[in-house]
């Protein structure tokens, strides 16, 4: 169930995080004018620590349901802590990314930490996690991340719609690829089983 349940969940988390990332720049301008252009690296900063917490909910949710959820409250608390101090050592010198780098950090930092918690509930090795969880989302990430940055240096995303299908067709592709290379015959079957007008016939 962990396994399984984290692959879907990072499968879906991920390229949405790598999206709002790479088009950063023309959904803040789009979305609240050209003078927000500016904020682009504060808000892919403030959306990277999902490139990796986004795979460790489901583990999340085993530990709380294994009675562990005081560990778990004690790396929260860990982290809001470290998030607040960095915060204020670096606003004042960088301005609002500061705030972004004190929330993204503690993160990434207590992922380890969350992982080998996630293992001491759930006999999973490192191995097994990369290669059903970690490898085959990061792998078409990157590949969607390149496209992403292509299509920014030679298009003009001056639209929302531009912005918008473009973010769009990325993720039906990268989610259109997941199927095709990534999910065992057992898997499709029950994503085919899901679409509307399949469930009869699955």
């Amino acid at each position: 169930m962990l396994l399984r349940g984290s692959r879907y969940t990072f499968a879906f988390v991920l390229p949405l995080t790598v999206t709002g990332m790479v088009l950063a720049g023309p959904v803040l301008e789009v979305w609240l004018g050209k003078e927000f252009r500016s904020g682009a690296w504060t808000m892919a900063i403030l959306l990277a620590y999902w490139l990796v917490t986004g795979s460790v909910g489901v583990g999340a949710a085993i530990v709380i349901a294994a009675g562990r959820v005081r560990t778990l409250a004690r790396y929260a608390w860990i982290a809001a802590i470290a998030n607040l101090g960095i915060s204020l050592a670096l606003t004042p010198f960088i301005g609002l990314e500061g705030v972004a780098i004190g929330t993204t950090v503690p993160y990434l930092v207590a992922f380890p930490f969350t992982v080998q918690l996630i293992r001491s509930v759930v006999p999973v090795s490192l191995s097994e996690l990369a290669r059903e969880v970690w490898i085959p989302a990061a792998t078409l990430g990157v590949a969607l991340a390149a496209a992403l940055g292509a299509v920014r240096l030679t298009a003009e995303l001056d639209s929302a719609p531009a912005v918008a299908g473009l973010g769009a067709l990325g993720l039906v592709l990268y989610w259109i690829a997941y199927y095709v290379i990534w999910l065992r015959p057992d898997e499709r079957v029950l994503v085919r089983g899901l679409l509307p007008g399949r469930g009869r016939s699955v």
